[in-house]
């Protein structure tokens, strides 16, 4: 796992269903204190990466890396979660077993999936909170 840090932007690295959950979260602890980003928000942003490491993304884990990435924007208030990764087309929304997926589409502002065929992660989630 790395973790790259820029003012405004904080990159995770997921490379297998091994993710150091616990070291993700002092990182995002850490982003949102530098960025005075509001308790509530900081619990949404751990809850959505949980929600798509742990359970929603964990059937591609094992065969591709996936980078989230964590944007705060200072003007409006909102944080973006990106979370993309390579292999075949993975929407979690058509996945029979979606509770975690439903969960999550509850607590955000928005959701939403992207396949691009050609990019090098082909498969985008974007969550807004």
């Amino acid at each position: 796992m790395r973790f790259v840090r820029r003012l405004k932007v904080l990159e995770l690295m997921v490379e297998s269903s091994n993710f150091d959950l616990m070291g993700a979260g002092t990182e995002i602890d850490g982003y949102c204190l530098r960025n005075d980003i509001l308790p509530r928000t900081k619990n949404l942003i751990n809850l959505t990466v949980e929600e798509l490491v742990c359970n929603i993304l964990s059937p591609v884990l094992d065969d591709v890396p996936m980078l989230i990435t964590i944007e705060y924007s200072e003007s409006d208030g909102h944080v973006d979660v990106v979370a993309s990764y390579g292999g075949k087309r993975f929407d979690p929304a058509g996945d029979e077993d979606d509770f975690s997926y439903r969960v999550l589409c509850s607590t955000v502002k928005d959701l939403s999936y992207g396949y691009d065929p050609k990019a090098e992660r082909a498969n985008t989630i974007r969550v807004l909170i």
